[in-house]
């Protein structure tokens, strides 16, 4: 069997939408949660995977140097995985 592949047509990739009760509801994206860990100086939990400060800082540092284009493709790697995205941050953040 042929895999579709199916591109979503947003203005914003990080933003997730879900409709309920024909209300949109934004739901929080990964990079928010860890600007929050920042902010509030605390390690926190998100999805299976715990983010501590050190991680957070690293995601965040990387994320304000890349291009939008290489944000957007970074910010899609931390929204579906947290760990990949926090390894990849950790290699370009502390070379």
């Amino acid at each position: 069997m042929r895999r579709l592949r199916i591109k979503w047509k947003t203005k914003d990739l990080n933003t997730l939408i879900n409709s309920k009760g024909g209300k949109m509801v934004v739901t929080k994206n990964n990079i928010s949660r860890i600007n929050e860990i920042l902010k509030n100086k605390q390690s926190k939990k998100i999805g299976r995977f715990q983010v501590d400060i050190q991680t957070a800082n690293a995601i965040i540092k990387v994320d304000k140097a890349l291009k939008p284009t290489q944000r957007a493709r970074f910010r899609r790697i931390v929204n579906s995985d947290i760990r990949r995205g926090s390894i990849i941050a950790q290699k370009l953040a502390f070379k």
